[in-house]
């Protein structure tokens, strides 16, 4: 499935409807938390361990394409990777947005960019270190294993990781699981009880 479908549907989806399926599908560790737009986040993973050093995300950056998501293993650093001029530079490269398991700063000029940007937490302080990093490898982010290419889904309930070789299989069934929500919130808004609805 081309990307543009499988965009066009996840946007009429919610995370919730993702989670909810048979197939496997993952969430990233509820710690990461929304800290840019409040957009839905809809991309291919670039994989990035960075290692504590922020030279990994730019050359992230250098090589990612369009539509993209960075999405970082920081390995524990204490320190922020990135902040809003890392946050400018992937709205300028039209990236879907940027996930760090780990911190991040300049929460103000990050959300004035409209980028979904996604992190543990906040510290004034960048990281600085000179260690080597890795580009589109397999990492562990949010205690969630993500290989390149994965279809990341992030919206204000969460992040999904989704194996691109299920999407047609797991966009379907949260399409039905979306139909059926949608049917019983007609009936509870016409008067029947919730508990006469969910078994």
């Amino acid at each position: 499935m081309a990307f543009t479908n499988y965009k066009n549907l996840l946007l009429t989806l919610n995370t919730t409807q993702i989670s909810d399926t048979d197939m496997c599908s993952v969430m990233l560790d509820k710690q990461i938390r929304s800290y840019g737009s409040t957009s839905k986040l809809i991309g291919h993973a670039f994989t990035v361990e960075s290692n504590g050093n922020y030279h990994a995300v730019i050359d992230a950056f250098n090589k990612a394409n369009e539509d993209d998501v960075l999405i970082i293993d920081n390995k524990n650093s204490t320190f922020a990777i990135a902040g809003e001029l890392f946050a400018t530079e992937a709205k300028r490269k039209k990236l879907a947005g940027i996930i760090i398991d780990g911190y991040c700063r300049d929460i103000e000029g990050v959300y004035a960019t409209g980028i979904p940007f996604f992190a543990k937490g906040v510290t004034p302080k960048i990281a600085n270190g000179n260690a080597k990093w890795k580009l589109q490898k397999k990492i562990t982010c949010g205690g969630v294993l993500v290989n390149p290419k994965d279809i990341i889904f992030a919206d204000q309930n969460g992040i999904v990781v989704i194996d691109h070789q299920n999407i047609q299989i797991i966009l379907h069934e949260a399409k039905l699981i979306l139909d059926k929500e949608n049917e019983i919130k007609e009936q509870i808004n016409s008067g029947v009880p919730l508990s006469e609805l969910i078994t």
